[in-house]
């Protein structure tokens, strides 16, 4: 009788386990479809003002994966390639707003070491904002205050 019970106890104990790794899925699935509802609700929703969301010297909170309008003047002195898994390049360029601070604007990905020159003069343009991961040189991007923008023309050639 006492090796029934042992035996019970364990496929009780495997069984449970088995429960729980199965609503842990479940629950991990549930968490994914809402993130991705939530993301596609703040990208479909009208662009607004990158200011509103992100102003320069505070942190960008909130406002991440938003549809943003933004203007300024592109500085070509401000241009990285940043190297890509590929052998593929991503083109930052720094956009200088009204109020001097900097933007970091992917503008696209090319495939060798030649991007084209940012547009001149006064560019008003709207873009998704992201979370900065490149610096540029000599611009004042301390951590959290400016963000990047990933222009929605340039989505396709984006890495997924």
């Amino acid at each position: 009788m006492t090796r029934l019970k042992q035996a019970l106890i364990i496929v009780l104990g495997i069984a449970l386990a088995g429960g729980m790794v199965a609503l842990g899925f479940w629950q991990l699935g549930v968490s994914k479809a809402q993130g991705a509802e939530a993301a596609e609700r703040r990208a479909s929703a009208p662009p607004v003002p990158l200011s509103s969301v992100a102003r320069a010297g505070e942190p960008a909170t909130g406002g991440y994966g938003r549809s943003v309008t933004f203007e300024g003047t592109y500085d070509p002195a401000l241009q990285l390639l940043v190297p890509m898994e590929g052998g593929q390049f991503r083109v930052l360029t720094g956009l200088r707003q009204a109020d001097g601070s900097v933007l970091a604007v992917v503008r696209g990905v090319v495939s060798d070491r030649s991007a084209p020159s940012p547009p001149s003069g006064l560019v008003e343009q709207v873009g998704v904002l992201l979370p900065t991961e490149e610096h540029l040189p000599e611009a004042d991007l301390s951590t959290g205050q400016i963000a990047s923008v990933r222009l929605p023309a340039l989505a396709q050639v984006w890495p997924g």
